[in-house]
């Protein structure tokens, strides 16, 4: 399960049905919701909280007492990450050089803050997915192209190069960069 902060997402579901509930605990499957758990335990405590403010205060005590705002900001990124159709979405390039400006900001926390750790991973994450699903969409694209001019160049012939077109995927390495950091990340978040 990866990092999923969805402050915004938390703080309507706590918020809509808090009235219909005689208070509630917060539970935590650990890291992964690790956010999720501070905005449900904000909001149960006052539901007309700002969500923003939440996180400025979690940025601060957690990570850095001068970044809360970006902390913030850059939580709030990570979730809409995950809003509409990946290729569509350029806010997944910026939420990384978001995350990547506040790790030369603060290198200490980058290496030893396993919270903003996770936050790099998932900005890393989301902008290879998103590398790798445009490049590979791009490779079926030519493939179909290919296929379309069959009745030119031959049903055989067209599957032929088809093929060896798809085939690029299986070497494709147009987001390798990302895919070391994240390799090299996740090995000491687990403390390999």
């Amino acid at each position: 399960e990866p990092f999923n902060p969805r402050p915004k997402a938390m703080a309507h579901i706590h918020n809509s049905l808090a009235s219909l509930t005689d208070g509630f605990i917060t539970y935590s499957d650990g890291v992964p919701d690790d956010v999720n758990k501070f905005i449900w335990s904000a909001c149960g405590w006052n539901r007309k909280q700002d969500v923003r403010q939440i996180l400025i205060e979690y940025g601060r005590y957690f990570i850095d007492h001068n970044q809360g705002e970006a902390v913030a900001d850059g939580l709030l990124a990570l979730e809409a990450n995950w809003r509409g159709p990946l290729r569509k979405n350029d806010g997944v390039e910026k939420t990384l050089v978001h995350w990547q400006n506040l790790k030369a900001l603060l290198p200490a926390a980058a290496q030893k803050n396993w919270r903003f750790e996770l936050a790099l991973l998932r900005a890393d994450y989301d902008a290879y997915l998103r590398r790798r699903q445009i490049r590979h969409l791009q490779i079926e694209e030519e493939a179909k192209g290919v296929l379309r001019n069959a009745s030119t160049i031959g049903a055989e012939n067209a599957i032929s190069q088809a093929r060896s077109i798809l085939a690029q995927v299986k070497t494709d390495n147009s987001a390798e960069d990302v895919r070391k950091r994240l390799t090299e990340l996740g090995r000491r978040l687990f403390g390999d």
